[in-house]
């Protein structure tokens, strides 16, 4: 799903993680305009249960789940949900909870009007909402050069040095990710309490950052990363789950100055609440983004009558059926949207 470096999970891959999640989705209109919806994906079991973007469960979904061993001896999951709706505005416009703004998000309309001598015409949009990675890519690329890389994936087997310039670098991308991530949530809560001195507001801001770093650069060095690499599993989610709540915690340390630079001033606990909710909220939405970035996505959109006019990558099933083909990287750059109109003659 994700070509993520985790801050205790780095192997001989320069993004090291787990295996890119292939997601189909079949949509097939019916004259009525009803919807039969049916979604298959597979990956890795770890992809269906870690942090990453949400899936099909439950309600209105039957889904049904199933392990299928590789030559490897590794072994992918599969998932298969299906569900039908009344009509188009009636589909989903996430997996995730309605008020997540971490998850996937995207709006679906079918439109039918009548011909001219008979018959019904169909139009078709799906619109997926973009993913703002590109500072994180920015980031990444600062720390992590290409000579690097290059030599990350090609030394088999890496070498000490290699090892622990990788884990440098690793350190450094995340401790400038994170500090992006306190500068966001910062935002999040100044813009929701317009009025600041301008001054005390700088300071704080500065002093936020400050001890972040200071706390990360005390708690996290490349020997205890180094130590961690071939540690079992168990140690391994123990480490990430105190990282990450020790890092919300730290983010939350500049209350007291930002909310006496806001006007009228705040309370110091109201603020420390909505840093921490602010701050975790920016780390989802990042999480699901760096996840979704190696994705693979497959729409096939069958529509009553034969299809006049579309912007996927093939026509199936007799030109009933057009298929889409895109990755979760092409949401960086801005909406992917798809689009056909099919024509049913009398």
């Amino acid at each position: 799903m994700l070509r993520r470096i985790s801050l205790i999970a780095l192997t001989l891959s320069a993004t090291a993680a787990a295996g890119c999640l292939e997601r189909k989705e079949h949509l097939t209109v019916a004259d009525d305009g009803s919807v039969q919806v049916v979604h298959h994906f597979k990956g890795q079991p770890g992809e269906f249960d870690g942090p990453g973007d949400a899936l099909p469960t439950g309600l209105p979904w039957t889904v049904k789940d199933w392990d299928v061993a590789r030559d490897d001896d590794g072994v992918d999951h599969h998932r298969e949900a299906r569900a039908r709706f009344d009509r188009a505005a009636d589909l989903p416009t996430t997996f995730g909870a309605l008020d997540d703004p971490a998850p996937l998000r995207f709006h679906t309309e079918v439109h039918p009007e009548e011909l001219p001598g008979g018959g019904v015409r169909w139009s078709f949009e799906r619109r997926y909402e973009a993913r703002d990675v590109a500072w994180r890519e920015r980031i990444f690329e600062q720390h992590f050069s290409d000579e690097l890389q290059d030599k990350i994936g090609s030394e088999r087997p890496i070498t000490e040095a290699t090892k622990r310039e990788a884990l440098t670098a690793l350190l450094a991308f995340e401790r400038a990710k994170r500090l992006a991530l306190l500068e966001q949530a910062i935002d999040r809560v100044v813009a929701a309490r317009p009025g600041a001195d301008a001054g005390a507001l700088i300071r704080a801001r500065l002093g936020a950052r400050k001890r972040f770093a200071d706390w990360f650069d005390k708690s996290w060095n490349v020997d205890l990363l180094e130590k961690m690499i071939d540690a079992p599993q168990s140690e391994k989610d123990d480490l990430e789950a105190r990282f990450e709540k020790e890092s919300t915690a730290r983010a939350t340390e500049g209350a007291a100055e930002i909310a006496a630079a806001l006007r009228p001033a705040a309370r110091a606990d109201e603020i420390r609440d909505a840093l921490r909710e602010a701050y975790v909220t920016a780390k989802a939405i990042v999480t699901v983004s760096e996840d979704l970035q190696d994705e693979h996505f497959e729409v096939r959109v069958t529509l009553p009558g034969k299809v006049v006019l579309h912007d996927g990558a093939e026509l199936a099933d007799d030109g009933r059926t057009v298929v889409f083909k895109f990755s979760g990287k092409d949401l960086a750059g801005g909406p992917v949207v798809l689009r056909a109109v099919a024509e049913a003659r009398p």
